[in-house]
């Protein structure tokens, strides 16, 4: 539990955990859904526990659930400090588990995307790569990442939450100009 947030960890450690620090995979859930959802839809505790990753579902606090990704038609995307939150429980999870802080990576789905971006535009320094997929992207300022970063983007043209070529009405950046 972080800052009024819950986070759900995988099922038990990887068997090399407390051995070797393990990578770190945060994975943000879409607008409306809660960590539960994201676990039960993206079924990645077996996986973590196969591939011995460490693996943490966020819980957005607003309601409906949400993340501060930036700035749509309607103003933020959600009113948490969600960055400070993120910082937070990066460390929490360096102090206090055995991980990698080399190995830090970020996925999201839709607003959870868009969340994802901004966590590696903002804490560049300690986030290793990013996939995401089906973004929505809302500006957030700009992107001083401190270094290049590998990612992945996931996202098909028929997706009519998250238009890949985005949504002037809403401030929904088209996938391609996000990207670059």
């Amino acid at each position: 539990h972080f800052g009024g947030l819950t986070t759900y960890f995988s099922g038990a450690p990887a068997p090399s955990y407390g051995r070797q620090p393990q990578p770190l995979v945060l994975n943000y859930h879409g607008y409306s859904w809660t960590s539960k959802i994201m676990e039960n839809s993206t079924q990645m505790d077996g996986t973590a526990d196969k591939y011995g990753f460490v693996l943490i579902y966020p819980q957005g606090v607003d309601d409906p659930p949400s993340w501060n990704a930036g700035v749509g038609a309607f103003g933020p995307t959600g009113d948490a400090d969600d960055i400070q939150f993120t910082r937070d429980m990066l460390n929490t999870m360096t102090q206090n588990y055995c991980v990698d802080i080399h190995r830090v990576y970020v996925t999201g789905i839709s607003l959870g995307a868009g969340m994802a971006y901004r966590v590696a535009c903002t804490l560049s320094d300690r986030i290793t790569a990013i996939a995401t997929v089906s973004g929505a992207y809302y500006p957030f300022g700009n992107c001083n990442a401190t270094r290049p970063m590998a990612s992945l983007e996931l996202h098909g043209r028929a997706d009519a939450l998250a238009p890949y070529n985005g949504n002037p009405a809403t401030r929904m950046a088209a996938v391609q100009d996000y990207l670059n």
